[in-house]
């Protein structure tokens, strides 16, 4: 029969087991039998160890290799969206840059420009300042002049006459003394320059005090802008900071679950050498169980009893050593 079964299953086990029965029909035989069913059955259970061990690290391992690849995407996609980052506030601090030097510069150009404004209202003034000043000498000697004149001319007709001038003039006469228009003619005119250069002057103080107001509004002006744009850039500074200090650790982050990855595909090949056998457990455990079926009917047949237990057997072992 074992011989039989050793040609049906294949089974190099029950060959030895059936030729040891040809040889020796008795004890011999029948203690054989027991050794074969002791090592069979640890074998089961060594293989039933095997197939839990390699259920869970295959597991484990899928699920490593499946987490470390998403965390991989996530941090490559979170370097993407952190260089997208990076160029926008490069390029919203370029800008802010150059708003901050548009304004700088354009204060320095007003700066100029009323620096010559100035120096322009100040020559009007003083122009104005030293026209008034000549046309009042002016006028000072002329009135002196003419006034000396007309009492000259009084004196030099009484003397002639014994009389005034004013008895001593025709009858066509209306005014006392013909010089007189020419002088306030003359004096009239100066008169009318003076106040010229008196409105030269109070002209140019004036453009003086609205471009000083308008320098003054613009400067605050820009000074308040630029400060707004400063605290701005200084933001967007921070900001591009913070992102490359996040983009270096996802970096590394990404370089460590890369390495991590790669550990586990390299522990999942392995595996697969020792896990995954042509012939899958199941079919090897239904074979050993059939070889070992095959050998306790035996047993039965010579023996004429139960098959000890697995532990009684293996105990007898330990007490034929």
């Amino acid at each position: 029969m074992l011989a039989a079964r050793a040609a049906a299953l294949g089974s190099r086990d029950l060959a030895v087991a059936a030729k040891s029965a040809k040889e020796d029909p008795f004890a011999k035989v029948k203690s054989l039998i027991r050794d074969l069913i002791t090592r069979m059955m640890e074998e089961l259970h060594a293989m039933a160890e095997h197939e839990g061990w390699c259920d869970t690290e295959m597991g484990t391992n899928a699920l490593t290799r499946r987490d470390k690849a998403e965390a991989a995407d996530e941090a490559a996609a979170e370097l993407d969206r952190l260089e997208n980052k990076k160029v926008k506030l490069a390029q919203d601090i370029e800008d802010l840059q150059e708003e901050i030097g548009q304004l700088a510069s354009a204060l320095a150009t007003a700066t100029e420009e009323r620096a010559g404004e100035k120096a322009e209202h100040e020559k009007a003034v003083e122009e104005a300042k030293d026209g008034q000043s000549a046309v009042a000498q002016a006028l000072a000697v002329l009135r002196d002049f003419y006034e000396r004149s007309a009492q000259a001319t009084a004196l030099t007709q009484e003397a002639r006459s014994g009389q005034s001038p004013t008895e001593d003039a025709p009858e066509t006469w209306t005014s006392s003394y013909g010089g007189q228009g020419q002088s306030a003619s003359v004096i009239g005119m100066l008169e009318v320059v003076q106040a010229d250069f008196e409105h030269q002057q109070v002209t140019a103080e004036t453009a003086e005090m609205e471009a000083v107001a308008a320098y003054k509004k613009f400067a605050a002006d820009s000074d308040r802008e630029t400060a707004v744009l400063q605290t701005t850039l200084d933001a967007k500074q921070r900001k591009a900071q913070d992102t490359d200090s996040l983009q270096a650790s996802t970096r590394r982050s990404l370089d460590q679950t890369q390495k991590e990855l790669e550990a586990a595909s390299v522990y999942y090949e392995k595996l697969k050498s020792a896990c995954v056998a042509k012939v899958d457990f199941d079919e090897r455990n239904r074979k050993r169980e059939e070889e070992i079926e095959s050998l306790t009917d035996a047993y039965k047949i010579m023996s004429g009893e139960d098959l000890p237990s697995v532990q009684e057997m293996k105990a007898e072992q330990i007490g034929t050593q």
